[in-house]
């Protein structure tokens, strides 16, 4: 046995696709502003209660029907709200994870470079080709400060450690 869709609930699709679509772009926003995901959802039952707490100030009546719809709107918006929230966090997070890739990736590779360059340096002043006081030698030292700073630069310090300003050798 089915039902043919009424006017009725041709018109409460609109609504709850239009409730939908704010409610996904106003949890993106708050979570620009680092608002929690639970703190999304208390935002909408906020809602619920102040049309109540006003509805009380005014002395209004609000119909049981029109009531229910209202908490339907608020949980549809609830739904969509928390699916975005979760969508654009994911983006955020896979977008934070590229980056901290490509820093990896460029520090291993900068990393390389100055090994490289050490190990050429020193193969010189071992063998007792150039002296220990030289231009080699300088270089060498140079090499290694900037790997030792390279180490300083590729910490992430989790708070109550030394900054990056810091470096934990001295």
């Amino acid at each position: 046995m089915t039902t043919e869709p009424t006017e009725h609930d041709h018109d409460d699709e609109d609504s709850r696709s239009g409730i939908s679509k704010a409610a996904e772009l106003h949890s993106a926003e708050l979570l620009e502003f680092g608002l929690t995901v639970d703190q999304v959802v208390h935002r909408y039952g906020d809602v619920c209660q102040s049309v109540t707490e006003l509805s009380t100030e005014q002395n209004l009546t609000i119909a049981t029907d029109k009531f229910r719809i209202l908490n339907r709107c608020l949980d549809n918006a609830i739904a969509s709200a928390v699916a975005s929230f979760g969508q654009e966090r994911q983006l955020l997070v896979d977008g934070e994870t590229k980056s901290l890739y490509e820093n990896l990736k460029a520090i291993c590779t900068e990393r390389r470079r100055l090994v490289d360059m050490s190990i050429q340096s020193f193969a010189p002043i071992k063998a007792g080709i150039v002296g220990a006081g030289g231009a080699t030698a300088i270089l060498l030292a140079h090499v290694l400060e900037e790997l030792r700073s390279l180490d300083d630069c590729a910490v992430f310090y989790p708070r109550g450690m030394p900054n990056r300003n810091q470096s934990p050798y001295k």
